[in-house]
Formats: structure tokens, sequence, C-alpha cells
């Protein structure tokens, strides 16, 4: 995996994820509004943060303050069903408005208590990924208050695939599905795609935001699974997981899964939309000729 993605790998958990005939994302996380930072250094930061309504007299749609007409700031405090608790902040900034041109840094805090509300102190820095912006932030220093809520609706999104293997396929590779004829399984999945150990498996899209624009400011969690599809129910087992990268230049999101470490054998791609939307990739790996 590129460096980036080894700063990342399983540390930017946002979802639990269980294995039965089918990958499921458990969607209850708890959330906690009004809850108060302090000690980051930067005063979009320190403040009080909610899930709705109005903050400091400012706007806050989905849980982002808009700092100005081309910048804002996303805070969200939860607890990922897996053991951590999660504070994720993410700055957003068009470059270049008639073009849309985005640049995005997100912070990633975490904390292994297991206080049944935020911990107020313990808080650590799990993962940084840059995009051509400066957004400073340190690790938090206290975290106090704090009310449980249900997630804030998810943002209207618009999902275009932009994979080369069709108008409606997001990766570039994939086995056709003939009209009429049963599509090749493996185990409970439909197999997706077959590579060679040592190829990079890529795809990628476009998020239109509530704009109808390119948006820069959502995320697409990829997560890559060992699949033993002779075990009832399959054996799954999470091996790395990272956010795809944005294009500012084309605006899309690229998913590159190099298979240069892997055996051969059979792996899941999961993806997950911020909206909630989720796709599962089925792979089989074979030795490289």
């Amino acid at each position: 995996m590129k460096a980036w993605k080894r700063l990342v790998v399983a540390v930017l958990v946002a979802v639990a994820v269980c294995a039965v005939s089918a990958l499921v994302v458990v969607a209850d996380d708890v959330c906690y509004t009004d809850l108060r930072i302090s000690g980051t250094g930067n005063a979009w930061v320190d403040r009080n943060h909610a899930f709705s309504g109005m903050v400091a007299d400012r706007p806050e749609f989905n849980n982002t303050y808009q700092i100005s007409p081309f910048e804002s700031v996303s805070v969200a405090t939860f607890y990922d069903g897996a053991g951590r608790w999660i504070c994720s902040i993410c700055y957003d900034k068009i470059m270049n408005p008639p073009d849309f041109s985005f640049g995005t840094i997100v912070y990633m805090f975490g904390n292994t208590s297991d206080s049944a509300t935020p911990p107020q102190t313990g808080w650590e820095l799990l993962g940084l990924i840059p995009g051509g912006v400066v957004f400073d932030v340190n690790t938090p220093t206290m975290m106090s208050g704090g009310e449980p809520c249900s997630p804030p609706p998810s943002p209207p999104l618009v999902i275009i695939p932009m994979g080369e293997a069709g108008p409606s396929e997001l990766l570039d590779v994939v086995i056709p599905i003939i009209e009429g004829e049963e599509p090749l399984m493996a185990g409970t999945q439909v197999l997706t795609a077959i590579h060679e150990v040592g190829a990079v498996i890529t795809g990628n899209c476009q998020i239109l935001g509530a704009t109808g624009y390119p948006t820069g400011a959502s995320y697409i969690h990829v997560y890559l699974y060992s699949v033993d599809i002779a075990t009832r129910p399959e054996t799954v087992v999470l091996l790395s997981h990272w956010m795809a990268h944005f294009n500012r230049d084309t605006l899309e999101y690229e998913i590159a899964v190099d298979t240069m470490e892997l055996a051969p054998g059979y792996y899941d791609i999961y993806l997950s939309f911020q909206d909630g939307t989720a796709y599962t990739f089925r792979i089989q790996l074979i030795p490289a000729e």
C-alpha cells in the first residue's frame, strides 16, 4: 500500500462491520451534541459542537460550520461500536470557485476509553489526510459536556460511477454480467473481477453534493478483507482500511487497491459512502504468470 494509506490503515474506523451472508454496516453509532472541545489551538474547533441548529450564531449544516462562502469545517464525535471513540475534524476550501477545485484536510483523533460518554482526556492523533490546504489542529486536551443525539440526516448525494468498465461501473475492470445468464459466483457473492497478484485494482467516481456540483467535502471509506469461501459462514478478516483519495483536478474520488503483498485467494473491497450507500466487490487473485 502507499505510505499515506498505511498511515490510516485500521485507525480511521467510522463504522462497525460484521459478516453474515454479506457485509453489513452498523448505522446506529452513538453520537454526541453540544460537546465542548478545547486545547486544539484552533478557534473554529475549540468551541461547542452540535449536530443541527444554530451554534454561536452561525448556521450549521449537517455538522458543518461555514467559516466563509468558500470555507467550512466539520467536527463529529462519536463511538464507532468497535471499542474506540472517534473525533473527526474536516476542513474544506474551494480553491478556485469558478472551477470548483477543492482542498480538504482531515484530522482523526481517537480514544480507547470505555467511558459511556465522550472521554474528557486521553485523546491521540490517529491519522492525518493532507489535501493541499493548511488548517492546523492540535490534539484536543479536553472534551466536556455532551448529550446523546441521533446522527444528522445524511446530505443528499449523487454518486456517479466513472470506472472504465462501463457507465454504471465504479471499477475499471469487471466481469460482465450477461442478461439471461447466471453470474459467476464466489461463495456468497458475485465474482466482480479476477486479477493477478501484484495488480493495482482501480476505479473512480464523482459525488455530487446538494448544489448539484462535484464535491470534495464528502468521503469514501475503503475496506479490504480476505475471504475464506470454504467456511460457513464465510470467514472474513479485515486487512486494511483507508479513505479514497479525492483528485482536485478531475474532481473524482480515486479507488486504488495494491495487491502486491497479497496471496492468491478471494478478497472483498467494501466501499462505504457518506450517505450510507455501500458496495461490496468480490475479487479473486491468481498467481502472476
